[in-house]
């Protein structure tokens, strides 16, 4: 007796030949696919867990509830997870709780120089310390020459 669907027990003439495809977007594996997508996996290693060609994941990404599945973990669970673990981490490590302050809060080291006070110079003449070093790099006449002559000097 033939099997229902069939001709004399052969498969129909539309029947794609070959084993039933491994991937499925049933509810389990639409969870996998987002958990996978959530540690920032690529479509290879993802193919590569699902025994299938990267070509067939990347088909398979192609209808719309896998899409859907894949873009949420890699672009929200993958991100929350991280910032989950980077506040645990700050609770036990200050160099996290330092990165997080300046990256969230705006909070930056503070670097500064005091070039205030005085300095003399040898001769009695006491300067600032902007001064000296304006001097020290020849931005300013040394002490006791006035701008004109060291110009005047130097055409000469």
């Amino acid at each position: 007796m033939a099997k229902k669907g069939t001709i004399s027990g052969t498969k129909p003439a539309s029947a794609k030949p070959g084993p039933a495809p491994k991937l499925q977007p049933d509810p389990t594996t639409l969870r996998l696919v987002r958990a996978i997508a959530g540690v920032k996996a690529t479509q290879r290693e993802a193919a590569f867990h699902f025994g299938v060609a990267l070509s067939t994941f990347e088909d398979f990404l192609a209808i719309p509830a896998v899409r859907e599945a894949w873009d949420g973990g890699q672009e929200g669970d993958a991100f929350i997870s991280l910032r989950r673990n980077q506040f645990e981490l700050s609770k036990k490590h200050p160099q996290m709780a330092i990165h997080l302050g300046k990256v969230y809060l705006g909070q930056k080291d503070e670097h500064s120089l005091n070039l205030s006070g005085s300095v003399d110079t040898g001769g009695g003449v006491a300067v600032t310390l902007a001064e000296r070093i304006a001097r020290e790099l020849g931005v300013l006449a040394p002490a006791g020459e006035n701008e004109g002559d060291r110009q005047s000097g130097a055409a000469e």
